[in-house]
């Protein structure tokens, strides 16, 4: 994992498409660990709701709309930067 303040680093360097695919690989990233974690969780519970699995539920939701937006940006961007 990276700390800090290499990736204030980083994204100093990112102009704002590299941010978006950065954005967007973290965010998939995030997405891929909530299903496993969803999934390990479900098999423990043995299909019963938990709080946890509620939450972890809410968690993914958030993620893929925030990932709806990130690639919305990104499509704008290479139309715009194609239109240059």
């Amino acid at each position: 994992m990276i700390d800090k303040e290499e990736s204030d680093k980083l994204l100093e360097r990112l102009n704002q498409d590299g941010l978006v695919h950065v954005a967007l690989s973290v965010v998939n990233d995030e997405i891929d660990d909530n299903e496993k974690e969803w999934k390990k969780l479900d098999e423990l519970s043995l299909g019963f709701d938990t709080p946890t699995k509620t939450r972890l539920s809410v968690h993914k939701i958030g993620l893929k709309n925030i990932k709806k937006i990130l690639e919305c940006y990104e499509r704008k961007a290479k139309i715009k930067k194609t239109l240059s």
